[in-house]
Order: C-alpha cells, then structure tokens, then sequence
C-alpha cells in the first residue's frame, strides 16, 4: 500500500507511521532513490529516521540526485560539505549551490573554475549569472567565451 501510495505521490511517504515497513522501504535503495528524484525534501524528513539515516545520508548517488532536484545543501551531512570532489559533482547538478558552500570551499579555486566553466555549457538563469559574476569578480577570471576577431 505505501509503495503504491508513493508511486502516486512520492511527498506522501511523509505520512507514512514509523512501523517496520517504513524501516524496511527505508533501506530499499532503489525505493530511496526513486524518492529522491521525484521528492527530494521527503529525504530530510525520511533521514531523520532512526533507521533510514545512514542510506540517505551517505550514498553519494542519492544525494545527487536530491541536490538536482531541489535539496537544500543545508540537508548534505557535514563531511560530504567539505568533500572537494563531493562538491564539485554537486555543483554539476545545481550550480547555485556555489552561494551556500563554506567560505572555504568558495575560495577554492577548482570549485569557483568549475562553476564559471559550467556557466558556458548551461543557459543561465539571473541566479546562475550573479553567481557567475560574483565568482569571476573574486577570483579576476576573463571571461572563457571566446570572443570573434
């Protein structure tokens, strides 16, 4: 029944009583992966389970995911925050991610290069060209489009 009621609507696992059931789906990877492409926030409220925690919070692939489609950089544990090759995979995602690392992180130049680089490949939104701005004006890059002569 919750798998049928989540397929329906992924937001409705939130509802779902903590039962041994939920813990079973909890660590059904494939079940948590498919949450986190159609419902990325119900991940936050499924994480803070006793025994959805570790799944959720620790595989790279899902947090992915969940970071495409709108999961708060809030969300991803600690470790995978400072994780430089981490970060970079998640910039590739969602490139307003930028704003919300560490000031470390930010300051890194591979991060700030991959951000702008990422800026030529994708059509930007005004968010994505502030980012861009603020980055190239930190870190004194020209611009990469290559201009005509």
């Amino acid at each position: 029944i919750v798998r049928a009621a989540v397929a329906e609507n992924a937001a409705a696992f939130r509802y779902c009583l903590p039962s041994p059931i939920k813990d079973h789906l909890l660590c059904d990877r494939q079940f948590v992966l498919e949450l986190a492409k159609t419902a990325p926030k119900t991940l936050v409220y499924a994480a803070s389970t006793e025994n959805g925690h570790g799944i959720i919070k620790f595989d790279r692939q899902i947090l992915l995911e969940a970071i495409g489609k709108g999961l708060e950089w809030s969300n991803i544990p600690e470790s995978l925050q400072e994780n430089k090759d981490f970060v970079q995979l998640a910039l590739e995602q969602n490139p307003k991610l930028y704003m919300d690392l560490s000031e470390e992180m930010r300051e890194t130049f591979e991060i700030a290069f991959k951000v702008v680089a990422m800026s030529e490949e994708q059509e930007m939104d005004d968010g994505f060209k502030f980012v861009r701005y603020l980055v190239e004006a930190k870190f004194d890059f020209f611009p990469i489009v290559a201009s005509p002569i």
